[in-house]
C-alpha cells in the first residue's frame, strides 16, 4: 500500500539505513506485482504501441536465470489477489484510475511511462516456462510476503514502502539497488539492504510491538490519510496524548 515519503526518506540517508549485502544460497520472496513494472522500467524496454513482449520475456528469463543459476537463490514470486471488498482502498483506486487516464494523454506528447497490458500474463508464463514457484493471494499479499521471509529467514525483494515498516528477520531489499543485473555474475549479486532496526535506533525504539504500524498510520498510507497542523516532535518522547482544538486533531508528545 505504500508509506508516503519513506522510502524516499531512507534511499537518501542510506549510509544510516542500508548494508551491504551479497545475494546468494539463499531463498528470495518477491513482490511479484511490483517486479513486473520495475523489471520492464528499468530495462528500458519500448513500451509504446502495445510494448515489446518478446524483449521483456527474455529480460525476465535471464533475471531468474542469474538468480537461481549463477548466485543458487530459490526464488518465490508472490502476487496481488483482488481488491479488499471492505473498499478501504477504493478513494487510493479511484486516484490511481485518475493518474493513469491523465498519463495516457501524457504519452502522446512524451515519454510517461505505461506498463503494456500483457505485461503480466508474458512475466507469469516466464515463470512458468522456468519451475518458478509462484502464488497469488485472495487480497493484498504484503503481509503473506512478509510471512514467507520470517519463515524461510531471507530477504524480500520490492519497491512497496510497506515492507519498511515490516520487522523482518532478514531484511528487504529495492529493486534500484539490485537492477538491472551485472553483465558478469560471477556467483554472488552485490545489493544493499534495510531491516526496521536501523530505523527504530534512530529513535531509540524496539521494532517489535505497534510503533511501525501507528507510524505508517501518522504518515499516510493507501488506507489512512493523516492530516494536521500539529507539529510533531521526536518519537522518542515516552508518550502521547491526543487532544482536541478547533475541530482538528492534534498530536502532542511529552517528554519526561
Amino acid at each position: 500500500m505504500g508509506v508516503l515519503g519513506l522510502t524516499g526518506y531512507i534511499r537518501h540517508q542510506r549510509e544510516t539505513f542500508l548494508r551491504d549485502y551479497n545475494l546468494q544460497n539463499t531463498k528470495l520472496i518477491i513482490d511479484g506485482s511490483n517486479l513486473i513494472y520495475i523489471l520492464y522500467k528499468s530495462y528500458g524496454i519500448p513500451f509504446k504501441s502495445g510494448g515489446d513482449y518478446y524483449d521483456f520475456a527474455a529480460k525476465c528469463k535471464k533475471f531468474f536465470e542469474t538468480l537461481t543459476k549463477k548466485c543458487h537463490v530459490v526464488p518465490i514470486v508472490i502476487f496481488d489477489g483482488a481488491d479488499d471488498p471492505s473498499d478501504l482502498k477504493l478513494e487510493t483506486h479511484l486516484k490511481r484510475l485518475d493518474q493513469q487516464f491523465a498519463n495516457v494523454q501524457k504519452i502522446i506528447r512524451g515519454n510517461t511511462f505505461i506498463l503494456p497490458l500483457l505485461a503480466d500474463l508474458t512475466f507469469r508464463n516466464i515463470l512458468d516456462k522456468l519451475g518458478v514457484a509462484h502464488a497469488s493471494c485472495l487480497f493484498e499479499a504484503d503481509r503473506e510476503i512478509a510471512f514467507l521471509a520470517n519463515k524461510f529467514e531471507c530477504p524480500v525483494l520490492s519497491a512497496d514502502s510497506d515492507f519498511c515498516v515490516f520487522n523482518l528477520k532478514v531484511g528487504f531489499i529495492h529493486p534500484d539497488d539490485l537492477l538491472p543485473l551485472p553483465k558478469n555474475c560471477t556467483g554472488n549479486l552485490p545489493t544493499k539492504i534495510y531491516k526496521c532496526q536501523d530505523l527504530m535506533n534512530v529513535f531509540n525504539r524496539n521494532p517489535d510491538g505497534l510503533i511501525l504500524p501507528v507510524f505508517a498510520t501518522l504518515a499516510g498510507n493507501d488506507y489512512a490519510e493523516f492530516s494536521s497542523d500539529a507539529f510533531i516532535r521526536p518519537m522518542n518522547a515516552p508518550m502521547a496524548e491526543i487532544t482536541s482544538q478547533q475541530n482538528k486533531k492534534e498530536v502532542m508528545y511529552n517528554s519526561r
